[in-house]
């Protein structure tokens, strides 16, 4: 805890955000050491959506304060001698205006101006591989292999019907299970499988050398897809498509942005049956090709993912603890917990929800205010998941010491996450 008494330390810092937006400046804050004061800034500047490059120390008697901030100093807050960051358009803007989107029902995929397709997922959708086998329904396995196990993993491409078996048995499917995407097209089959086989890899930043599996047929990852590629190499992905059609679930990042009644994150997904998105580019197009993703593509991918953990999470304190904290508080916290998660090393949706719980029940600043929190997420030896087992454990007894352990079970699963 920061005492009245704790000397004015000062610093240089540098930072960057996810789009590779560099800002810097200087700051003070009365704190007992420099660590201490280097990890306030950094949860300070991660609260704005940067991440601390550079720290280095100064003599605060080489700065010149401006009087009216010295009554924010020795508050354990720093004080930013020098603006951090303008406020900038959210990354997904730019995409969002190069699409033409709108929600729509299934009648709309089967009466529009070419044959309705699908990219089925049997991973979410195990029980479609009997109907997708049937050779007599013309679907056709995206993967060039004879192997059960990996056509099972694969996205298949199928004819639709209003009426042929696929068709009914993905309609009756709950929007939250985001087993395929749907699609209308003049091309044919032949044509359109060997379209998408160019995407179902993608080469990343840094690591060109090891492409990765990309599962574009993820009606999540096809609505980030839409936001986070530039327009026309979205254009270029969707060249033989004229419109997709996405089963509207609250884990779309498309949804919030529906023109007319947005959804929520906490929105019930049984309320969204028969809701669809129906999806397609504007302007010009690129020629397709393998997708090499850019640098800031893969920003906005990764901020688009990000947002949807946070989202997850608060989803999960929804469902569990909703009644007695509310969906605001349960956004919140799940928010902060992304941030701190950040802070500490600690990313993953399970770790991000161990982060949440506590903050939910103790506030964000929990780890300053019980030193036992605070021992464990600054433990750089222990892995993030061991930091999440025993963070779970804390908020356990923590809970119990306040007499609210019941409240405390459903976090209890540990574990490499």
């Amino acid at each position: 805890m920061t005492r009245p008494s704790d000397p004015l330390l000062a610093a240089r810092y540098t930072a960057r955000d996810r789009l590779a937006a560099e800002v810097g400046g200087q700051v003070a804050m009365r704190a007992p050491d420099h660590p201490e004061f280097r990890a306030h800034v950094a949860e300070a500047l991660l609260a704005q959506g940067y991440r601390m490059t550079g720290f280095e120390p100064l003599d605060p008697q080489s700065l010149s304060i401006d009087p009216a901030a010295s009554v924010s100093l020795g508050r354990g807050r720093p004080v930013f001698l020098d603006s951090p960051a303008p406020s900038r358009e959210r990354p997904q803007a730019a995409g969002l205006r190069a699409l033409d989107f709108a929600e729509c029902g299934w009648p709309a995929l089967f009466e529009g101006p070419g044959p309705a397709w699908a990219l089925i997922d049997p991973v979410c959708w195990p029980d479609a591989l009997e109907l997708l086998r049937d050779r007599a329904q013309g679907a056709l396995c995206l993967y060039a292999t004879p192997d059960a196990d990996r056509q099972a993993a694969a996205p298949w491409l199928v004819p639709l019907s209003s009426r042929d078996p696929v068709s009914r048995a993905l309609m009756a499917l709950a929007p939250d299970r985001h087993a395929g995407i749907c699609f209308q097209s003049q091309a044919g089959a032949m044509a359109l499988r060997a379209h998408f086989r160019r995407y179902t890899m993608a080469w990343l930043p840094g690591r060109e050398a090891a492409p990765l599996y990309f599962r574009f047929h993820d009606p999540r990852v096809l609505s980030d897809m839409a936001q986070a590629l530039e327009p026309a190499r979205f254009a270029g992905f969707a060249a033989p498509v004229r419109r997709f059609f996405l089963p509207l679930s609250p884990e779309l990042s498309l949804a919030a942005h529906l023109p007319g009644d947005p959804v929520g994150p906490l929105d019930d997904p049984a309320t969204l049956q028969g809701r669809l998105v129906r999806l397609a580019p504007r302007g010009r197009a690129v020629a397709p090709g393998n997708l090499h993703v850019t640098e800031a593509e893969f920003a906005r991918f990764d901020r688009l993912k990000r947002e949807r953990t946070a989202q997850s999470v608060a989803r999960g304190l929804y469902r569990s603890l909703g009644q007695d904290k509310g969906p605001e508080a349960c956004l919140e916290a799940a928010s902060q917990a992304m941030r701190l998660g950040e802070l500490h090393d600690m990313p993953s949706r399970a770790q991000v929800g161990a982060l949440a719980r506590a903050v939910l029940f103790f506030g964000a600043d929990f780890a300053d205010r019980d030193r036992r929190a605070a021992a464990i997420l600054e433990d750089r030896r222990g892995l993030p998941f061991q930091r999440k087992d025993r963070l779970l454990r804390w908020l356990a007894m923590a809970l119990g010491e306040r007499g609210g352990a019941v409240l405390a079970a459903p976090a209890l699963r540990t574990g490499q996450g």
